[in-house]
C-alpha cells in the first residue's frame, strides 16, 4: 500500500486535472478546491477520516471511513469522475454494487455491508461509486479511472 505522502500526490494529480489547487486549511489533512469547490481529509471524532466537499458556503461530509486508505480512494475517485464528465466519458464502474456488497440507510447515511472497514455516506450514489472503487489499490484505481473507457 503507498504512503500518505504517495497518495496525496496521487490525488493531486487528479485535482489538477481538474484545476484544483492544494490547499490545507486547518482543520484538513489534505484538500483541495478551486473558486466553487474545496474538498478536504479530515481526521474524525471516531477516530477514522472524514473527506468534506464545501460549496458556495455550504460544508457537507460526503463520507467517513475507519482507514486513511479509503477515504484516500474516495478523493481519488471524486476528483476522476468530475475528470471523466467532462472528457466525455461515463461511468468507469458497472452499475449497481459489487457481488457482496451492499447497502443500507443507518444514523451515519448510506452504510456499506459487506465490507471489512466502516465506511459511511452522506449520498447514496456515493456509497455505489466507492463499493467499486474500494477493490483496487491507489496506484491500480487512478489507472482504471484513467484508461477504462
Amino acid at each position: 500500500m503507498p504512503d500518505s505522502s504517495f497518495a496525496a500526490e496521487l490525488i493531486e494529480t487528479w485535482a489538477r486535472r481538474v484545476a484544483m489547487v492544494r490547499r490545507s486549511p486547518a482543520p484538513a489533512l489534505l484538500g483541495w478546491g478551486d473558486l466553487e469547490v474545496e474538498w478536504s481529509l479530515r481526521a474524525d471524532e471516531a477516530g477514522g477520516y472524514a473527506v468534506v466537499r464545501w460549496s458556495r458556503g455550504t460544508e457537507v461530509t460526503r463520507a467517513r471511513f475507519a482507514a486513511l486508505a479509503d477515504a484516500h480512494r474516495f478523493l481519488l475517485v471524486q476528483f476522476a469522475a468530475v475528470w471523466r464528465s467532462d472528457q466525455g466519458r461515463g461511468e468507469w464502474h458497472p452499475e449497481g454494487y459489487p457481488v457482496g456488497v451492499t447497502a443500507q440507510r443507518g444514523p451515519a447515511g448510506t452504510e456499506l455491508v459487506g465490507v471489512p472497514d466502516r465506511a459511511s455516506f452522506a449520498i447514496a450514489p456515493d456509497a455505489r461509486l466507492f463499493a467499486h472503487a474500494r477493490h483496487f489499490d491507489l496506484p491500480t484505481l487512478s489507472s482504471v479511472c484513467l484508461t477504462r473507457p
